[in-house]
């Protein structure tokens, strides 16, 4: 038993299917950075924190810089990226939603508002992440957004505990 071959005309040939793709070990997708400088200090203390929040367990005892964009020259993560202190587990990914952003306290002279945001961390099983479920109670953080020399601001510091005399 000889095994005999049929050559096909090219119409009638179809193309070999892609191979799977491997599963992804990047971390989830970050919103996309401004491409216009931000010019409301409320907006880029909230957009600044989803970049920072978006993790996914492939994050674990690393650091990340999906918030750079979003950073003031003076914040001290920007030369390390930040570090992830609560990671999901492998293979899930955590995106949070913004539930509100109030000014907490201002400081004119430097051209400083501190904002307190409450935000809901949602864990999501795949990555990148789809709809998430609600990851424990609300949190609150504080973010200290920074007017730059040419008017846009930018995030000078993020602390869950926010110094008065700071």
């Amino acid at each position: 038993t000889t095994p005999v071959t049929v050559d096909m005309p090219r119409s009638e040939r179809r193309p070999a299917p892609d191979p799977p793709l491997p599963a992804s070990s990047a971390p989830a997708p970050a919103p996309a950075p401004a491409t216009e400088p931000i010019t409301d200090p409320q907006h880029a203390a909230g957009t600044y924190l989803v970049a920072a929040e978006t993790v996914t367990g492939d994050d674990a005892g690393r650091r990340h810089r999906r918030a750079e964009p979003y950073m003031a020259p003076e914040n001290p993560a920007l030369a390390s990226g930040l570090l992830v202190p609560e990671p999901p587990p492998a293979g899930h990914s955590r995106t949070i939603e913004v539930l509100s952003v109030t000014e907490h306290a201002r400081n004119e002279r430097l051209d400083r508002i501190a904002y307190r945001i409450t935000y809901q961390r949602h864990l999501s099983p795949t990555i990148p992440a789809t709809a998430g479920l609600p990851e424990g109670p609300p949190r609150v953080t504080y973010v200290v957004a920074a007017r730059q020399p040419a008017g846009n601001w930018l995030v000078l510091s993020h602390t869950n505990n926010l110094d008065p005399t700071e």
